[in-house]
């Protein structure tokens, strides 16, 4: 079965409170990580049955599953618009095949360009993406300044300097 998008009414679920509800475990919060750990307590692999647990309970504030992954439909449009991640990399296996092979859902290739092109920002300095590799056609190395306190602070006052960074 292929969904392009999946609604609560696809999915089991109760509303409400419930009094004396036996919980096995539970997790809170529908967003991505959420509805990942109860698919893979629920449908993986253990050691011995001991630990599977019995039942999973995920609990959601909101009306709708999904956390900050939303797609919606522009109003008086036939455009669908993302309200929060847009695209996933094909490299982050286990994405993948949640989307494509477990779940089968309606996915279109977006390609994003040449990746020596990208423009990167690290530790207040911008970089394209092919920059190392100028630098080491030139023999030369990648020299950029870093700040200390901008990622060591509560080591000690000997951490606030500015550090040459060689990328060779």
């Amino acid at each position: 079965m292929t969904h392009s998008r999946i609604e609560m009414d696809h999915i089991t679920h109760k509303t409400g409170k419930a009094d004396c509800l036996s919980i096995d475990t539970a997790i809170i919060g529908a967003g991505v990580s959420g509805l990942y750990a109860g698919y893979r307590l629920l449908s993986g692999d253990f050691m011995n049955d001991k630990h599977r647990p019995d039942s999973v309970h995920i609990f959601e504030m909101d009306t709708r599953v999904g956390g900050r992954l939303e797609s919606i439909t522009l109003p008086d449009m036939n455009v669908t618009g993302e309200m929060g991640g847009m695209h996933y990399d094909t490299s982050y296996n286990i994405t993948t095949t949640l989307i494509e092979d477990i779940f089968q859902l309606h996915h279109t290739p977006f390609p994003s360009g040449d990746p020596n092109d990208y423009l990167y920002y690290l530790r207040g300095k911008h970089f394209k993406g092919d920059e190392w590799a100028r630098a080491q056609d030139r023999g030369k190395c990648l020299r950029y300044l870093i700040n200390c306190a901008m990622w060591t602070k509560g080591i000690g006052s000997i951490s606030f300097c500015k550090r040459l960074c060689i990328t060779c």
